[in-house]
């Protein structure tokens, strides 16, 4: 059975305002997102901030149950924090609004699959598999990894 997430937990991870973390996010509030959000976050970034880093500013919303993407011209996004969530539930529920809401509405990432599926023109989709968030091919079903382990494909020199 996975691990449940819980939106009350006070723990809270800190990063000094307008320092970018090498995952190309940044949290606008310092202390503002909780680890338990942190964590899946920055599994799900791993691997969609492929082939290039999308400057994105992470904060959570003022009543503490939207975590906001936002760009550099202020444009944003917001992704509702549903309460006792599982941990792969959470990290499947982001990604996929990620692919759907945040990527495809940026300057720098517009027309790209992320994470792309190795040999084909769409991204990889996320899914849970057993009790584990994965990439998998939306056409074969194959698996192609965790979310958080994604290495793009190689390209031939």
């Amino acid at each position: 059975m996975g691990r449940i997430v819980r939106a009350t937990e006070p723990r809270y991870r800190r990063q000094a305002k307008g320092r970018a973390s090498p995952l190309g996010f940044e949290q606008m509030h310092s202390g503002s997102v909780p680890a338990w959000v942190h964590d899946a976050v920055a599994r799900c970034l791993h691997d969609m901030q492929q082939p290039t880093v999308v400057d994105l500013h992470l904060t959570l919303s003022d009543d503490r149950q939207h975590l906001m993407f936002c760009e550099s011209d202020g444009s944003c996004s917001g992704f509702y924090l549903v309460d006792d969530q599982r941990e792969a539930d959470l990290v499947v529920s982001l990604a996929d609004f990620l692919q759907e809401q945040v990527f495809p509405e940026t300057q720098a990432a517009w027309g790209e699959a992320r994470p792309a599926c190795p040999g084909h023109q769409h991204p990889a989709a996320p899914a849970l598999v057993g009790d584990e968030a994965w990439w998998v091919c939306p056409d074969t079903h194959h698996g192609l990894s965790i979310i958080g382990a994604y290495e793009p494909p190689k390209t031939r020199s």
